[in-house]
């Protein structure tokens, strides 16, 4: 069979035969998380393998190809992998792409558009490595799809290593000894005001806010919060025990009894050792879009080498 583009041949395979999936899979010299309960599919000597989920109108399809040598311009590199795995019509433009934010893996680009009169969306995520760049396309039949499958995605994505760094799987829920140490969640804003009659500069607004959380082997915890706005500065501090239920992670805090519930999200690892973790306040049902919008991702830096001040 012809196909106009790499992912036609993956949309292609996705109804014809796929294998059992495994936590983590090899591509030459990459490695990657696959989800659990997708299929893989790769057939030996291709330069890609494919990750599937879903039936007809809502499925998802995750294609990485081996490395590509850069030519020192990101941008170049994106044009280069679009035409050579997404769309390869030279009539049809390339999308504009934009840089990779707030995941913990590898930086680049990530640029999308739909394909095949609009019967599908395709995204295409470009990861800087150096001399090289690995190329992971996602293609779904529209959108909306795209976006009930983007936290996953976005969890593969930030997975790929280039060796002789490994990837390592997603964890599916997390237990105390992976919540051990000292975790930060926060933000800024700065707001500028302008008069509507004249024009002019008429002030800035500032609010951050910071929470910190310590964990102990054992399970107790502190916690605290520094937040300011418009120059009222609060700060609140508060300890307790870690306990998890079914369905939360629930922060108890001592003597109070006040209850503070998180629905896991999602637990990663930063080229640097760092640790992502990404939860949901109780008041949100965990959907795609309350993850997006409301999520809180927590942040662990990588541990000090024996000896070394923090």
């Amino acid at each position: 069979m012809a196909c106009p583009s790499r992912l036609a041949c993956a949309f292609f395979l996705f109804f014809v035969t796929l294998s059992a999936s495994a936590q983590v899979q090899k591509l030459g010299e990459v490695s990657f998380a696959v989800p659990e309960g997708w299929k893989y599919e790769y057939n030996p000597g291709d330069d890609h393998a494919d990750m599937v989920t879903g039936v007809s109108g809502n499925y998802c399809i995750v294609a990485l190809t081996v490395p590509i040598k850069s030519t020192g311009n990101v941008e170049q590199d994106f044009a280069i992998a679009w035409r050579y795995i997404v769309e390869r019509n030279p009539q049809a433009s390339v999308p504009s792409s934009y840089e990779i934010r707030g995941l913990p893996g590898y930086s680049g680009r990530v640029g999308s558009s739909t394909l095949d009169n609009r019967t599908k969306n395709a995204f295409l995520y470009l990861l800087e490595t150096g001399k090289s760049f690995i190329p992971v396309t996602i293609l779904t039949p529209n959108r909306t799809v795209y976006d009930n499958y983007e936290g996953t995605v976005q969890q593969v994505v930030s997975s790929v290593r280039l060796a002789p760094l490994q990837a390592l799987p997603m964890k599916k829920n997390i237990t105390l000894a992976d919540l051990v140490g000292d975790w930060k969640h926060g933000g800024a804003d700065v707001i500028t005001y302008v008069n509507s009659t004249t024009g002019n500069y008429a002030g800035t607004s500032t609010a951050y806010v910071g929470e910190f959380y310590t964990i102990a082997a054992d399970g107790s915890y502190a916690y605290n919060l520094q937040a300011m706005s418009d120059g009222h500065v609060v700060r609140e501090k508060s300890s307790g025990q870690v306990e998890f239920t079914s369905e939360f992670i629930v922060f108890h805090e001592k003597p109070s009894n006040k209850l503070k519930r998180y629905r896991f999200i999602s637990y990663q690892h930063g080229l640097s050792g760092a640790s992502l973790l990404t939860v949901l306040g109780e008041r949100n049902e965990p959907t795609s879009s309350n993850i997006s919008m409301y999520s809180d991702k927590f942040v662990r830096d990588p541990a000090k080498p024996d000896g070394q001040k923090k």
